[in-house]
């Protein structure tokens, strides 16, 4: 999960954090560029077509125009 401003950004991350990019969440095509709003509405999708379960951990990542980036282990529950 991570804040969705671009493709590419976005397309970046599992090369990053090294991951499958089918395990990134991708909500920039529905919604656009909504900011750091993209976290939680990343996370609400996934509550809602309940990918996301109790006890499970997700890696949650944002960026600041590319000058900073911050990111946490989320278990949710």
């Amino acid at each position: 999960m991570n804040h969705q401003a671009s493709k590419t950004g976005l397309n970046m991350i599992p090369k990053i954090a090294n991951v499958n990019p089918s395990q990134v969440v991708d909500i920039l095509n529905k919604t656009g560029n909504c900011i750091s709003a993209s976290i939680p509405m990343g996370i609400h999708q996934l509550i809602s077509m309940k990918m996301l379960k109790k006890e499970q951990t997700i890696f949650i990542c944002g960026t600041s125009a590319g000058f900073s980036i911050g990111s946490l282990l989320y278990k949710h529950g």
